[in-house]
């Protein structure tokens, strides 16, 4: 079980960390059609290799998960009868969820992201950020955590662009509404570039 600690200490740089990995997949496999070759290493020696599918396929679905994960915790969800609409979450009735408004500083609960705080998020397009969280949010639901025949014809070649703005929205929600109300620093990122 794990304590409020826990979730600040190791599972939302987890789940942070998890996302960043996405990222870099889809940034990585945006560059090519074609599979490029990896080799992987560890303590300077070839481990396996194979094609870049073998890390980004796993790494995009695992991202997936986690940004569903925290965009659930910070207090959004699909509309049920709009699935490219947000909504904000109601408060679980479960005494084992724990959510960004189990949190609190100075007796004073955290509050739940709402899709309004997303669309304040872009200064540019504003419907684009709650789009990409939506159909994030979509994707998750009907292609990687529940046995569904997917979401036929909805893919109009724009998923990746959506992930990745999703993606990157879900930290640029979770620092100034979980770190900064706390008075906490967020997590470094996880992945420095090799030289």
């Amino acid at each position: 079980m794990y304590s409020h600690q826990n979730y600040i200490d190791q599972v939302i740089p987890h789940r942070l960390g998890m996302i960043e990995i996405m990222l870099f997949a889809l940034t990585e496999m945006r560059q090519t059609i074609t599979p490029k070759r990896i080799i992987v290493y560890l303590d300077d020696k070839p481990c396996f290799e194979g094609l870049e599918t073998v890390f980004t396929n796993p790494a995009i679905e695992a991202g997936i998960i986690n940004c569903r994960a925290m965009l659930e915790f910070l207090g959004l969800r699909l509309k049920k009868d709009d699935p490219s609409k947000l909504e904000t979450r109601p408060r679980s009735n479960r005494h084992d969820d724990l959510y960004i408004e189990n949190f609190s500083k100075d007796g004073v609960a955290l509050e739940r992201v709402t899709p309004e705080k997303v669309k304040r998020l872009s200064i540019t397009d504003q419907e684009k950020g709650v789009l990409a969280i939506a159909r994030l949010l979509h994707i998750s639901n009907k292609e990687i955590a529940h046995p569904t025949l997917g979401r036929s014809g909805e893919d109009d070649g724009s998923d990746v662009e959506l992930l990745i703005i999703g993606a990157k929205g879900v930290r640029a929600l979770t620092v100034p509404y979980f770190y900064t109300p706390l008075g906490l620093k967020p997590p470094e990122k996880l992945i420095q570039r090799a030289r």
